[in-house]
């Protein structure tokens, strides 16, 4: 038996906001933004498109190109740090409005990391039990309300976005998933951070101050290149596969930059990624969904290729996997 990707989709926030636009709101000098991140514009969401309205158009696409019912699903995991409620979990929501009568779902938490921790996670659902065929991964990364926008360490970086993968257990134990490795150094717990109202109130301080992501972004940036390249060669490593027979590279979209030095780090052809976060921004648990999403509508992935999926997430948290698309 196997579990392998049998549909994808994606959806972005209406707005787009230049980094010439942020420049000049910021007061940074001419080319910052793209210079430091490699982001030239990021897509914000409108207040119509609410974080179950994205995530709902993602689902609807993904069961269009599988040609499946959302009565079919068996499960729904949603990777989101905050629903519309704090509870119930976001993703009963998500399956509420799909229809998803016959499914059970929760949340799962690894912030942009959040995809691959999903994507390893249905792998042991359907694998440990007869009663899971079809899981849906939903990504939430509609962010755009928990963004200073007049804080130039942390907006810079990011947009809004959505991002689906639904998976089925097949009978070839040759496809879909080979291998999974994740990875956690909590020594950076802080570098990253949404305290929020809660937290802003145990703490004593100005709720206006928490209600927004906190970053700093060399810590980020040290984090990556030390974690990725460590758990993409482990999960290879597991599967008894090396970078060179890798067909290709599916990144979460933190910084353009990152993903250069880590593809030259590593010794990957550029041609064998997709990115696009210098368009799209940082959309956290959605941006790996987005990027799959991308390779298979512009073919750049065949059934049979062999594909890795990888992130690196707030706490800090890494992860990659390998599977036979």
């Amino acid at each position: 038996m196997g579990v392998k990707v049998i549909g994808t989709g994606a959806a972005l926030g209406e707005t787009v906001v230049s980094s010439p636009h942020l420049e000049d709101k910021l007061g940074l000098a001419e080319g910052f933004i793209e210079s430091k991140t490699g982001i030239r514009e990021r897509r914000v969401a409108s207040s119509a498109q609410s974080p179950s309205v994205l995530c709902g158009e993602a689902a609807r696409k993904a069961l269009a190109r599988a040609g499946m019912d959302p009565s079919d699903l068996d499960l729904v995991i949603c990777c989101t740090f905050i629903g519309e409620y704090v509870f119930p979990s976001f993703a009963h929501k998500i399956m509420g409005d799909l229809g998803a009568i016959n499914a059970f779902g929760y949340d799962l938490s690894a912030n942009c990391n959040g995809l691959q921790v999903a994507l390893r996670q249905a792998d042991c659902e359907i694998r440990s039990s007869p009663r899971v065929r079809n899981v849906l991964i939903v990504g939430n990364g509609r962010q755009s309300e928990y963004i200073n926008w007049d804080d130039s360490s942390t907006c810079i970086y990011f947009g809004d976005g959505c991002s689906a993968v639904l998976l089925s257990r097949c009978e070839d134990s040759n496809s879909g998933f080979l291998a999974h490795e994740t990875i956690s150094d909590c020594r950076a717990y802080e570098s990253v951070r949404y305290i929020g109202n809660l937290g802003a109130s145990r703490r004593e301080v100005a709720s206006t101050k928490n209600d927004y992501y906190e970053l700093v972004g060399l810590d980020v940036w040290k984090q990556a290149v030390r974690m990725q390249p460590s758990v993409v060669r482990r999960c290879l490593a597991s599967a008894n596969q090396t970078i060179s027979e890798v067909d290709f590279f599916i990144w979460h979209q933190a910084n353009k930059n990152l993903i250069e030095f880590m593809m030259h780090r590593l010794d990957i052809p550029l041609e064998k990624t997709i990115i696009n976060v210098d368009r799209l921004g940082n959309t956290a648990d959605a941006s790996m969904g987005i990027v799959l999403d991308q390779a298979i509508d512009e073919d750049r992935i065949s059934r049979g290729d062999l594909v890795l999926v990888s992130g690196v997430g707030a706490g800090f948290i890494a992860g990659a996997s390998l599977m036979r698309y």
